[in-house]
């Protein structure tokens, strides 16, 4: 039989031993030591932007996580610039273009306690699908219904390697697309009497040609011709990526004929 000593000498070993525990937890109930408190603090990242890819015209989001004392305060950068108005946890870009392609973005999170900047994210853009199209609008579409589109069924290319002469270099490239017998549409970019010869044509095209067959925009078609000083490529809103060989249309506005009516091109061909 255990003596009532005993018990009281149990009793008092257990009690020590759960306060030893209690205090070891944080425990107790007692205005003791908070030690063991983390404090919100400085901000931390907790999830970094990640990079991305879109295609062209389409828009990229970026989204970071933090934590640290309120409020939390966020401003994004671009290549190390603050974008005006991107102080939100995330960021959506306006519609890439290939300019935008290899662009790093970050956002550094502050509060009244400190600031701390994000990993770097980079934006890949690749160029949107092609269609392999051509949609033609204006006054002198109209005659056959505003809208009219042209879609080729083959492609050819023909360069012109440069021909240099006491400095002065030409080159050209013709590019051909076909519905069939009869019905062509021909671009032709030249590069006249420039200083340096580039790719062919020259990166100075300053002579340029557009013919379609009749039919697509009236009985005349289109002859469009221009060269010399204004007569570029982009004056036109017409771009040449050699590398994906597409020819790209975005708003260009030519007269169907010399004094004729305009006609509007927008899309893009393979070659």
């Amino acid at each position: 039989m255990v003596s009532s000593r005993a018990r009281d000498v149990g009793r008092v070993w257990l009690a020590a031993m759960l306060t030893a525990a209690l205090a070891a937890c944080g425990g107790g109930g007692g205005s003791g030591d908070d030690t063991n408190v983390v404090p919100a603090g400085a901000p931390v990242i907790v999830f970094q932007p990640a990079s991305t890819r879109v295609e062209e015209g389409q828009q990229a989001q970026f989204e970071v996580s933090a934590s640290g004392t309120a409020p939390l305060v966020y401003q994004w950068q671009r290549d190390g610039l603050d974008i005006a108005g991107a102080t939100d946890d995330r960021y959506t870009t306006p519609a890439a273009t290939a300019a935008d392609d290899g662009a790093v973005f970050r956002v550094v999170v502050s509060n009244a306690e400190g600031s701390t900047t994000s990993a770097e994210a980079v934006l890949s853009v690749a160029a949107a699908p092609v269609e392999d199209a051509l949609t033609l609008s204006g006054p002198a579409a109209d005659a056959v219904g505003a809208g009219a589109r042209y879609v080729p069924a083959s492609a050819s290319a023909s360069a012109q390697a440069p021909a240099c002469n006491a400095g002065s270099c030409s080159s050209s490239l013709m590019l051909i697309w076909s519905r069939g017998p009869g019905d062509q549409l021909m671009v032709t970019l030249m590069s006249n009497g420039v200083a340096e010869p580039g790719a062919t044509p020259g990166t100075q095209v300053n002579a340029i040609g557009i013919t379609l067959s009749p039919g697509v925009v009236g009985a005349m078609g289109l002859n469009y011709a221009c060269a010399g000083e204004g007569c570029s490529l982009p004056a036109l809103g017409i771009t040449l990526d050699r590398q994906a060989r597409t020819l790209r249309f975005a708003g260009t506005r030519v007269p169907a004929w010399t004094g004729g009516p305009e006609v509007v091109l927008d899309g893009a061909l393979r070659y």
